[in-house]
């Protein structure tokens, strides 16, 4: 009998900032397994999740990196009612700052560390990233895993 996630968080997947630049910069080295990646999830029609703070940051990179155009279509895309928004509350903050602490060895960087207090408060433990530093995560399964 086929194991059926009971939530959909259980089925659900969080975008982290290199996922949506690897999908969005065609010579990003991470574009082909971005797009082979996402491609599956949306094939699978799972969930689709990212935290505002992922928003903001990727708006950013991409205006920077390849230009207005490309970031504007990324908040299109985003806010066309596919995607969940996860919004931290004021009890993030300092769990991800005591998570940047703790784990300043891998270089966790805030967004990261919001990322994973948002999913642990929300029971999300999938996430399409390609940083290391999900990976010393336990409870976390990075999509692409490292082959």
């Amino acid at each position: 009998m086929p194991n059926f996630p009971r939530t959909l968080t259980d089925a659900g997947v969080l975008f982290d900032t290199g996922a949506f630049v690897g999908l969005y910069v065609a010579d990003d080295p991470d574009h082909a397994n971005a797009v082979a990646c996402s491609d599956l999830l949306f094939g699978e029609r799972r969930p689709l999740f990212v935290s505002m703070p992922v928003i903001c940051e990727t708006h950013k990179r991409l205006m920077f990196d390849v230009g207005y155009r490309v970031a504007h279509t990324f908040l299109s895309a985003i806010f066309d009612g596919s995607w969940t928004v996860l919004h931290t509350i004021s009890a993030d903050e300092p769990a991800a700052a005591d998570l940047v602490r703790l784990y300043n060895y891998l270089g966790l960087g805030l967004v990261d560390a919001l990322n994973v207090v948002v999913m642990r408060r929300v029971g999300l433990t999938r996430i399409f990233a390609f940083d290391d530093d999900y990976l010393w995560i336990p409870e976390l399964e990075r999509i692409p895993p490292i082959t």
